[in-house]
């Protein structure tokens, strides 16, 4: 679409766009920041539950490989390093670049 015509009024759509869009990329910004922080430090789901704790086996095994103070989620900082956003339209996506993420995800 192009619009002529009245330099003010296409001035102003410009602007309520670009608004718009750092907006949605302060958003994006954000929700990985936090997804981030959740593995890292708070250890929790998005909805705020704390995780479980390790099996035995798990414990033991960190231990071992002396990943053990790291968290679930944080063995080597790949899946963390891993999610991105992308601002589609008029919504945020936020995902990981990890195929194996979804599955800690959803199940």
């Amino acid at each position: 679409m192009k619009l002529t015509g009245n330099k003010n009024l296409t001035q102003s759509l410009t602007q309520k766009w670009l608004n718009k869009n750092q907006y949605l990329d302060q958003v994006g910004q954000a929700m990985v920041a936090h997804a981030q922080q959740r593995i890292e430090k708070t250890k929790s789901s998005p909805e705020g539950d704390k995780w479980a704790p390790w099996a035995s086996s798990t414990a033991r095994a960190r231990r071992k490989e002396g990943t053990a103070g790291t968290g679930l989620l944080l063995r080597t900082g790949k899946l963390r390093d891993s999610i991105e956003y992308e601002v589609q339209g008029p919504k945020v996506v936020v995902r990981s670049r990890e195929e194996y993420a979804q599955y800690l995800q959803n199940g």
